[in-house]
């Protein structure tokens, strides 16, 4: 017989007494809620946007123009080719030469990307601007008396 587990901790913020919802490592006063303060479904839900959507559907013949590994083809979602966040005036991102039609899964793929490298110019910034988005991490270097060991054989010469 085995016994239960003992209830998680909330791990947000250290010290924090209430324990963790089922599934999770937070509780609900600290649970990561996605896209928590934007402003993306107010702007989606509009008339212009829903317009603008079709049109560049229809533009690019529903088919993804990003093609990433996995996609699926059919085109039913829009995206900015130019992140909306680079403009002065967010109505300026909002044009069809600036929107290309791609698939659900190059659309999640490509928009966490964007918003891993936004994480890590935030980071980067904070950090008193040490690296770049498109710096590759170091290689280690192997210790000066570290020799490799030779191949396992499985039968005798």
């Amino acid at each position: 017989m085995t016994m239960p587990r003992a209830p998680k901790i909330c791990s947000w913020p250290a010290g924090c007494p209430n324990t963790a919802e089922r599934g999770t490592n937070r509780c609900g006063e600290h649970r990561k809620i996605p896209w928590a303060g934007s402003n993306r479904s107010r702007d989606t839900g509009t008339a212009a946007w829903k317009r603008l959507r079709l049109a560049v559907l229809n533009r690019d013949g529903r088919q993804c123009r990003l093609r990433l590994p996995g996609c699926l083809g059919i085109a039913t979602e829009c995206d900015h080719i130019r992140p909306r966040y680079e403009f002065a005036r967010l109505e300026a991102a909002d044009v069809p030469e600036n929107c290309q039609a791609v698939c659900k899964r190059c659309h999640a793929k490509r928009s966490a990307s964007q918003g891993g490298r936004a994480a890590f110019e935030s980071r980067r910034a904070a950090d008193g601007g040490v690296g770049t988005a498109t710096e590759r991490p170091r290689r280690r270097v192997p210790r000066s008396d570290w020799t490799p060991r030779p191949p396992i054989r499985s039968r005798p010469r």
